[in-house]
């Protein structure tokens, strides 16, 4: 484990920000000096009329790049401290009053596509008080590499007491589990035949939903046609992304039907050991455990399809778990497998 361990956001997409903050800058820049050289005799006219635009969008690219990248949160994780903070000022707190994360989301919805701006947040418990931090230029992918880091920092940290307590539980209740009949705490899943019917119900809806919109778009266009006019850029656009989705839900549907067929619908986690459909991956022989990430969010009407890879010494084995249209429980799911490995923090990863 590194002494010390630091993350930031994306830089391709703080790039991103500066150009684009850069340009609208530049734009009012722009505004503000062609307001001053309508002054007669001054100075700035000759750099008006030879640089329009070169130097207004210049110095709005300076000023995006000075308060994106001085504004842009780092995190640097210890054994013990969670520094978090910009490059001029940090905060320092204990490993121990980490929380919880925050992911805010706000959605913006143009025909089939779903865009999402996304704000990053670590929660921290204080005696005085709860400080929310706010990680300026994180994504999910971003927040998962810190809470994975966080997270293999805090188990590494419990008492050995503690991790055999927590280990040892879950044999206990799946034990009792299958001497009363019922189905364990520690149990996930449901037969393929009804999550296939689940998730197809929910394709069908959405399946609906554009058949709809492309009997209306169709209706738009001949109206259009006989009429002689000239088809607009708008519905000309329109008519291009609902094709396209009308061609995609064939391959949705068979999408959904090679999924079912590496389904897990029985997942079973103990302290020692994961069952997957009855089969065993004993957690010291498993080398990488990987799943989707609980907090992921999709940019599509379409939900986020939860997916298990088991990586060992003799294979790679993927496994279809759902989606939150058929598997509710998955977050509490993943919450349980980070427990049932607490000796194994770092072979458990999310994917975004």
């Amino acid at each position: 484990m590194k002494k010390k361990e630091k993350y930031t956001g994306s830089l391709p997409f703080a790039i991103g920000k500066i150009f684009l903050y850069g340009i609208i800058l530049g734009y009012f820049l722009n505004r503000i000096e062609f307001a001053l050289v309508l002054a007669p005799g001054n100075p700035l006219w000759w750099l008006h009329m030879r640089f329009p635009w070169v130097l207004p969008v210049f110095w709005g690219m300076l000023l995006a790049a000075a308060g994106v990248l001085l504004g842009r949160t780092v995190v640097e994780i210890t054994d013990e401290t969670i520094h978090v903070g910009t490059i001029l000022e940090k905060e320092l707190y204990r490993l121990d009053q980490f929380g919880h994360p925050v992911i805010e989301r706000k959605e913006h919805i143009f025909i089939f596509l779903k865009f999402i701006s996304v704000k990053c947040f670590l929660v921290f418990r204080r005696t005085e008080d709860i400080k929310r931090c706010r990680l300026h230029g994180f994504r999910e992918k971003d927040m998962e590499k810190t809470l994975s880091a966080i997270r293999i920092r805090q188990a590494r940290q419990l008492m050995p007491e503690k991790r055999i307590a927590i280990a040892e539980s879950y044999g206990v209740e799946n034990s009792e589990a299958l001497i009363s009949g019922i189905k364990s705490v520690n149990e996930f899943g449901l037969p393929t035949a009804l999550q296939f019917l689940k998730e197809k119900k929910t394709l069908g809806k959405i399946s609906l939903i554009f058949l709809g919109i492309g009997l209306i778009v169709g209706w738009l266009d001949v109206r259009t046609i006989m009429s002689g006019d000239a088809m607009g850029f708008d519905l000309f656009f329109i008519t291009l992304a609902e094709i396209g989705v009308l061609l995609s839900l064939p391959v949705l549907y068979i999408r959904l039907y090679v999924r079912s067929r590496i389904c897990a619908e029985r997942i079973v986690i103990d302290g020692n050991s994961l069952q997957v459909n009855g089969k065993v991956y004993p957690y010291s022989a498993v080398r990488t455990l990987e799943m989707t990430s609980p907090r992921k969010v999709g940019d599509s009407i379409f939900p986020v399809q939860y997916y298990m890879y088991i990586v060992t010494a003799e294979e790679k084995k993927k496994y279809w778990i759902g989606s939150d249209v058929s598997v509710p429980s998955y977050e509490i799911m993943c919450r349980r497998m980070e427990q049932a490995m607490i000796y194994y923090p770092d072979k458990l990863k999310y994917i975004s």
